[in-house]
């Protein structure tokens, strides 16, 4: 039995392809959020050292640790989040926009669409807020939704993306009014 909650973190590494293969349509969509972490900041790296200097491990930062012990009562309050009906239709209508796209083989599930609604919660919760924006939606489109879009075969080799699509969707879709509902 896992403790509730718990939390899945899987990683790709992209320098190491060599017999690799892409997850299935159905594997990526149950993934809620694609993050590209990168490099840190010098600053930021410069800290690390530091912190690995004096104790030999880098140690997480004190909020991180308050943030997992109290992961339960964040749950709480993220449901506690208002997303008004204009936002939830601001939401579906992204993503079936993903769906419609001609470039686009596949477009979002409705797992999207929920996964889109929960990280636009978060983001207000972050911002201290009660309430969901579709600024808050558009932030959290592209790494909700970008991995879980597949490109026409034709379109492999082009130098288009899955996120320059999104770009196009999100340009193409009215944005409600920010205080509507």
């Amino acid at each position: 039995p896992l403790p509730s909650p718990f939390h899945v973190i899987a990683t790709a590494n992209p320098v190491e392809y060599e017999g690799i293969f892409s997850l299935p349509e159905a594997q990526l969509d149950r993934f809620h959020v694609r993050a590209r972490i990168g490099y840190p900041d010098a600053a930021s790296e410069i800290t690390m050292v530091h912190a690995v200097a004096r104790t030999g491990t880098a140690s997480a930062p004190a909020n991180a640790a308050d943030l997992i012990i109290n992961l339960p009562m964040w749950q709480a309050r993220l449901r506690s989040v208002q997303v008004s009906d204009p936002v939830a239709d601001y939401v579906v209508r992204l993503v079936t926009g993903t769906r419609t796209h001609s470039a686009l083989s596949l477009g979002a599930s409705p797992r999207g669409s929920l996964a889109l609604t929960q990280c636009a919660q978060a983001w207000a919760l972050i911002d201290g807020r009660d309430f969901t924006t579709p600024d808050d939606v558009q932030l959290m489109a592209e790494p909700v939704l970008a991995h879980r879009l597949s490109l026409r075969p034709e379109l492999w080799g082009s130098r288009m993306t899955t996120e320059q699509v999104l770009e196009q969707v999100l340009a193409a879709t009215p944005t409600p009014n920010a205080t509507a509902g």
